[in-house]
């Protein structure tokens, strides 16, 4: 959904993001990175510094610019900024969450004349057209896929905003936060979200949405004991009434709790195996957890449960997607690099056992986070340090060649279980070359068959020794 973002606010996004992931860049630095003038990157920062509520971007004459979020603030601010600061989004939210405007309200709320009113719809609609959305005139309101239009809704309200409930009225919090104890009570519906908070937004959005008549299409199905509890609680009955000021039936119900009663999301670990949804999905992810496990030489002691996961987050009704921050994205390819390289397993087994299946960077990394998070113990085995024999053969003295030893094993240490083994004659290293991973010398254009030689003369300089650690990754 960036690209519903205009160019200045892009523009913004993009300046946070990579000065968020360097510490200190010079405006040539920027210029080169992002494609813009140093005149209109200064320009941007001063803009951006004038909302001092989280962060600060200071300026060093020698160093360039540094971006510092404030410690009680994390990447996620940056995100809100962008959607608070957003024209687009402030108009999308302002239609979603209302029965149709007329376009001399929308230009007082968002302080515009008409004329920027008419630009700002048709180059929103080019854009919402593949979200199968659409923005109409006469009053002014969002249609189109109501599911579609209901996740958008939940996703700028989880990114935007620090305390999302606050938005909607105590009334309707009141009533959700009520219907959540009821639905946890009863063993019969299937809850599809743990968190409390999610669910909290995700009934916030449907009560204000079907309040304001946009409905959803919906199987009839009168019999849940969920919504016959609703009908004959006459407390929950009042509350309901009194936000929507009509009779309470169950469509009306079906159009609220959509999301969280789904025939298709499993409770139980087994429950799968007389699930018809899953009958054809179950053989291609236990084959794809087969193939992880045997890369990675670790079994999945909980393969059930793990199985479970992925095809409960593949029923989902509303996808864990993003607006402009993923999260899980973030999360796999920046946290740690053993994860990134765990996705890049994933995807090439993902795309190897489903050919047939179409696939967004979404979905991937939803998937994928749904492994590595649910898989037990898998973080154990990802962090395993690597068991390396380095061999040392140096023509020096034999304190100077007890020193380098202990040397590389300090520098070394993070990365691998080392072991090092010192070899004064060149015949027996040869004849044992075979059984050392690395060898370390001072003697110039050595080599030993298929085992890697570093040269360097009497200590490993910078250089070198990130060519050591390069090589050790490559083992």
């Amino acid at each position: 959904m960036r690209k519903l973002l205009n160019s200045r606010s892009l523009r913004h996004l993009n300046l946070l993001e990579i000065l968020y992931c360097n510490e200190w860049m010079t405006t040539k630095a920027i210029s080169e990175e992002v494609g813009l003038s140093e005149r209109l990157i200064r320009s941007d920062i001063a803009y951006l510094n004038r909302g001092l509520e989280f962060f600060e971007i200071q300026y060093a004459k020698k160093y360039g610019y540094c971006l510092t979020l404030f410690d009680n603030y994390s990447k996620s601010a940056i995100y809100k900024y962008i959607l608070k600061d957003s024209l687009e989004f402030n108009f999308l939210e302002i239609l979603a969450f209302g029965t149709g405007f007329s376009a001399s309200t929308i230009c007082k709320h968002l302080y515009i004349s008409q004329s920027t009113l008419g630009r700002l719809v048709n180059r929103l609609n080019q854009k919402l057209k593949s979200s199968k959305m659409e923005i109409t005139s006469h009053p002014y309101r969002i249609t189109g896929d109501e599911s579609l239009i209901r996740q958008f809704l939940i996703h700028l309200m989880l990114e935007k905003y620090q305390k999302a409930t606050a938005v909607f009225s105590d009334d309707s919090l009141n009533l959700v936060n009520d219907m959540i104890v009821m639905l946890e009570e009863q063993d019969e519906p299937k809850i599809e979200y743990t968190d409390k908070y999610i669910m909290q937004v995700c009934l916030l959005v449907s009560v204000t949405r079907t309040k304001n008549n946009h409905k959803i299409p919906i199987n009839n199905d009168v019999s849940n004991v969920f919504y016959q509890n609703i009908i004959s609680d006459k407390n929950s009955l009042k509350k309901i009434e009194k936000i929507f000021c009509k009779p309470i039936t169950i469509p009306l119900l079906q159009q609220i709790f959509d999301v969280f009663l789904l025939e298709s999301y499993l409770k139980s670990n087994v429950e799968y195996e007389s699930s018809v949804f899953f009958i054809k999905r179950q053989d291609h992810y236990r084959h794809l957890l087969n193939k992880l496990s045997v890369a990675l030489d670790f079994e999945i002691s909980n393969a059930e449960h793990v199985l479970n996961c992925l095809l409960n987050e593949e029923s989902r009704k509303y996808q864990s997607n993003c607006l402009l921050y993923n999260k899980r994205k973030d999360f796999i390819m920046n946290s740690h690099t053993n994860f990134s390289a765990f996705y890049n397993l994933f995807v090439r087994e993902y795309r190897k056992i489903f050919k047939d299946w179409s696939y967004s960077d979404n979905i991937m990394f939803n998937r994928c986070y749904c492994v590595l998070v649910n898989w037990d113990k898998l973080l154990e085995r990802l962090e395993k340090k690597k068991d390396i024999t380095i061999c040392l053969h140096f023509n020096v003295a034999e304190r100077h060649q007890y020193f380098l030893a202990q040397y590389v094993k300090q520098a070394l240490e993070m990365d691998c279980n080392l072991t090092i083994i010192n070899e004064i004659s060149v015949e027996t290293l040869e004849q044992n070359a075979a059984n050392y991973s690395l060898v370390l010398t001072n003697k110039e254009g050595l080599t030993l068959g298929s085992t890697p030689v570093i040269a360097c003369s009497l200590f490993p300089d910078q250089k070198k020794r990130q060519l050591i650690k390069k090589r050790i990754k490559q083992l």
